[in-house]
């Protein structure tokens, strides 16, 4: 249980931590530490499809996940040489990712609407500490 928990954490960071390229719009942080943060999710999301690629869990939510990573991987390499990533853009993986959360989510745990926005709440907590955690080192 505590792997298929670890997965899920890591898999709604992931997820969810594109998100925060809306919060500093036109701040020196974002391009500053700009191939930082579009490589931490990169991170944690291969290490997620790893870890379901070694489970023993359907073909399907394997593609899923697959699926996600490579639009993550799409998007981040548009992205790595620009000189400020576009927020809009890296919405996409999110949607993908949200939906991956969903499934595994629902496999792993229950199905149901009030696990899955626990799942994101998660992520969104999490993915806050460390980003506010970074902006604050930047100061």
């Amino acid at each position: 249980m505590f792997v298929k928990i670890s997965i899920l954490i890591a898999l709604a960071f992931a997820a969810v931590y594109p998100l925060y390229f809306w919060i500093p719009l036109h701040d020196p942080f974002k391009k500053k530490f700009r191939k930082h943060n579009i490589a931490l999710p990169n991170i944690v999301g291969g290490s997620v499809l790893v870890a379901v690629w070694v489970l023993n869990i359907p073909l399907f939510l394997k593609i899923v996940v697959t699926l996600w990573k490579v639009s993550l991987l799409s998007v981040s390499s548009y992205s790595w040489k620009k000189e400020s990533p576009d927020a809009r853009l890296m919405m996409l993986p999110c949607f993908f990712g949200g939906y991956a959360l969903f499934y595994l989510q629902a496999y792993f745990v229950q199905p149901g609407w009030g696990v899955i926005l626990i799942g994101v709440l998660s992520g969104l907590a999490g993915c806050s500490l460390f980003f506010l955690y970074k902006v604050r080192q930047d100061k």
